[in-house]
């Protein structure tokens, strides 16, 4: 499956080959307000993240995104525990916030 614009946020190289495998055009980002620049441009088919960012900020990223590009999937990889606890608390507080 080959998707045409992929956002990686992070500054992990094996995160940016994982979407250059996947994505006709890849946009890198090491910095959240960057991204937010990135995706409101060039409205990606997926954003990759990386978990290695502070917690809040990463909730704050993802939010303004989701208010930026609805619809976007977003896929976040890491290594560490924090990625499971953290892909869980998104979905349920991204699912409230589509109620409200």
């Amino acid at each position: 499956m080959i998707l045409h614009r992929i956002v990686v946020v992070s500054k992990e190289a094996e995160v940016q080959q994982l979407a250059r495998q996947v994505g006709q055009e890849i946009f890198v980002a090491d910095d959240l307000s960057y991204a937010l620049d990135i995706i409101e441009t060039f409205n990606p088919d997926l954003i990759v993240f990386d978990d290695c960012f502070v917690p809040v900020h990463t909730l704050k990223f993802l939010y303004t995104a989701a208010k930026i590009s609805i619809y976007v999937p977003v896929v976040v990889v890491g290594d560490s525990e924090f990625c499971t606890v953290f892909s869980a608390v998104f979905m349920l507080m991204f699912s409230l916030s589509c109620l409200l």
